[in-house]
């Protein structure tokens, strides 16, 4: 049991280490998220899949409380120990799967859902997507930050229009925005933010560039010309 949770301590260290430095590091990606993120010190902040609970524990000083969840016990039991060895008292954590965690509706006021859309559920039946997103959105009061692959191919580029659609149909507006090529490859994720409509939402420092799909885009004068766009005429 012992070398077991030798491994996982050093599974996780290397996690934490990976990259170190550089534009795709943990650091990295973390700053993108507290820059743009609408974290509040009265805030509940839940984070779903959250791994070993690195980010949560970044999130907590900035807020009243967050909690996260995993399917790994492994991984929670991590997240727990690094909390109690940095001393932070408002970070909790539990073993559970995002079908089954408990969620009452505007419960927290901001949801992380980061690197978790199209993992395979715990039973391995299908991939984690709408079903799974509308469950946050009805827990989250003002704000979701997700993390998830938006471009490159067709597979990630079709998760923009759904997550988008998703989010429309729950009374969120939502918006994605560009991780460009650095030194020849893609960065780790697209971020994308939701609102809730209503609430006193905001967002922070936000990336230069945009991503919208064009089918939203109809009355632009570039797009209205487009053959993909128009409607066929009638011979």
């Amino acid at each position: 049991m012992s070398e077991q949770k030798d491994e996982r301590k050093a599974h996780a260290h290397l996690y934490y280490e990976n990259k170190v430095g550089t534009a795709d590091s943990f650091e990295s990606r973390w700053d993108e998220i507290r820059r743009i993120a609408d974290f509040r010190r009265t805030d509940s902040v839940l984070d779903a899949g959250c791994a070993e609970g690195l980010v949560a524990l970044e999130v907590a000083p900035l807020v009243a409380h967050v909690h996260g969840f995993d399917i790994s016990a492994g991984r929670i039991e991590h997240a727990v120990q690094l909390a109690e060895e940095r001393g932070i008292e408002n970070a909790t954590f539990e073993v559970a799967s995002i079908d089954d965690v408990a969620l009452e509706p505007e419960s927290w006021d901001v949801t992380l859902f980061l690197a978790v859309w199209g993992k395979r559920t715990l039973d391995g039946s299908r991939a984690i997507g709408e079903p799974e997103l509308t469950r946050l959105l009805a827990a989250t009061r003002r704000q979701l930050v997700a993390r998830v692959g938006l471009q490159r191919d067709e597979p990630r580029e079709a998760n923009l229009l759904e997550i988008l659609e998703v989010c429309d149909a729950n009374g969120f507006d939502a918006l994605g925005f560009n991780r460009p090529l650095h030194e020849g490859m893609f960065l780790r994720g697209n971020l994308l933010v939701a609102n809730r409509r209503g609430s006193d939402a905001r967002s922070g420092e936000l990336p230069p560039v945009a991503l919208v799909p064009t089918s939203r885009l109809a009355d632009h004068p570039v797009v209205a010309g487009a053959e993909s766009i128009r409607a066929p005429q009638a011979e």
